[in-house]
């Protein structure tokens, strides 16, 4: 029987494809590239896949047509070069600052805070409030911002400045996730602190703080707006957790 070598060619294209994709499912680093929501098109694709490299495996020694290299097959090879290559991540300031920063559009609804801020668990029981539930906290404290007046909470996230920021104000800020990383957004609770420069861009931080509430005007509203501002006492280097991500 004659080799085909397109044949051969394509069966490894669609099996290193549908290696990838399994080894991401297996290890959770999908988790580094899209929303949860968007996996069952992942396992879809998979199976697909499966059955398409089972099916190609019996045209490696059918005779072809033609017997050209076929080259339209190395554009599906560059993605796996990069994809077996570079090693998957998660945030980064590099990738923060190429983001838009998240702005608050949805309707409130009232929060339960029993769900959404608990024990932080680098500390004591007798800790302020922990937020646990990053994205419902940041909506509730930008509708409800009072509720949080004068409270003591804990925040973890990573350090993003914006342009417009003054000296000692900051974001401690997390990527928000639509679909995949490509739509990702910084969202996050502003912050103010003193000792700013001593925090390391590349790091995370479980961030300690007294919520104070400033009024200022928004010329987009063309009205006075009460924000709240965490103001920052203690700032504790923690290890990027294992999703470092947060979905609407």
């Amino acid at each position: 029987m004659k080799l085909n070598i397109n044949g051969l060619l394509w069966f490894l294209v669609l099996g290193l494809y549908t290696f990838l994709i399994g080894d991401l499912m297996r290890t959770g680093d999908i988790s580094l590239y899209l929303h949860p929501k968007m996996l069952i098109y992942v396992y879809f694709a998979f199976v697909t896949l499966v059955l398409l490299t089972l099916y190609q495996s019996t045209r490696i020694f059918k005779p072809s047509s033609s017997a050209k290299f076929k080259s339209g097959i190395l554009i599906f090879m560059l993605p796996l070069l990069l994809a077996f290559t570079v090693r998957p991540e998660g945030v980064s300031i590099q990738m923060a600052e190429n983001k838009g920063v998240y702005v608050v559009g949805e309707s409130s609804k009232k929060i339960d805070l029993s769900q959404t801020i608990g024990t932080s668990p680098y500390k004591d029981e007798n800790a302020p409030y922990y937020v646990a539930n990053f994205q419902n906290v940041l909506l509730d404290m930008y509708f409800n911002p009072k509720a949080y007046e004068g409270k003591t909470v804990q925040v973890m996230g990573f350090i993003y400045e914006a342009p417009e920021y003054v000296a000692g104000e900051f974001m401690i800020s997390r990527l928000l996730i639509s679909c995949c990383t490509a739509d990702a957004q910084v969202a996050g609770f502003k912050c103010n602190w003193d000792a700013l420069e001593t925090l390391d861009k590349e790091k995370w931080y479980l961030i300690e703080g007294k919520v104070r509430l400033v009024t200022t005007y928004n010329p987009l509203l063309s009205m006075d707006e009460t924000t709240a501002v965490i103001d920052v006492v203690s700032a504790l280097e923690v290890e990027e957790p294992e999703n470092p991500y947060i979905y609407p």
